[in-house]
């Protein structure tokens, strides 16, 4: 049995990442986010965390799963509108705000203790400005995937890359390639700012 495949057993998993999620999209979004999500949880659950950041929210599905891992403190912050919408109707109990993190304040204001990322930085020009933005002594947990999008600005295809990418400005810093379906690798990344 691999590595997800127990994870599976975790109440927070079973039918889906959130029990308001609808079942017709459930196969489609277990297929591609499972593996990536399954090793997302086991590192927020091991990290401690009270208190989440998340960079690039769209419509609240990690936050869902965070919810669901008992995480009480919790901001999503998204430069779309129109993502927030259905994020706050997804997880009401958390914040949810429009933010473009490269001009708020939100990551120098706001109590957190991890900040979570997931697809973001490979889409934007100045990701290591905006990591450097992050409190010193901060546990930063995010992924970056292969794909060949044409909004793209980096492309990683092995864990060196984001290695050497990240590793200027993330102390202690571990990358994990896990394989998604149609040929993808997500790159999990956890180190301290």
């Amino acid at each position: 049995m691999s590595a997800y495949e127990r994870l599976l057993h975790f109440p927070v998993f079973r039918g889906g990442f959130s029990a308001n999620r609808a079942p017709a999209r459930m196969p489609d979004l277990k297929a591609a986010l499972y593996p990536t999500w399954a090793v997302l949880a086991d590192r927020v659950r091991r990290s401690g965390a009270t208190s989440v950041v998340e960079i690039g929210c769209g419509s609240g599905q990690l936050a869902c799963l965070l919810r669901d891992l008992g995480i009480k403190d919790y901001l999503g912050l998204d430069s779309n509108p129109a993502r927030l919408e259905p994020a706050r109707a997804a997880c009401p109990g958390y914040r949810f705000e429009l933010a473009d993190v490269f001009l708020s304040n939100h990551l120098r204001v706001e109590h957190y203790d991890l900040v979570v990322m997931t697809g973001f930085l490979e889409f934007v020009r100045r990701d290591l400005v905006m990591l450097e933005s992050i409190r010193p002594h901060t546990r930063v947990l995010g992924t970056v995937t292969s794909g060949d999008e044409p909004d793209r600005v980096r492309q990683f295809t092995t864990a060196n890359q984001v290695l050497e990418q990240y590793s200027p400005v993330l102390r202690e810093l571990h990358v994990e390639p896990i394989h998604l379906v149609h040929g993808r690798t997500a790159f999990l990344f956890e180190g301290i700012r």
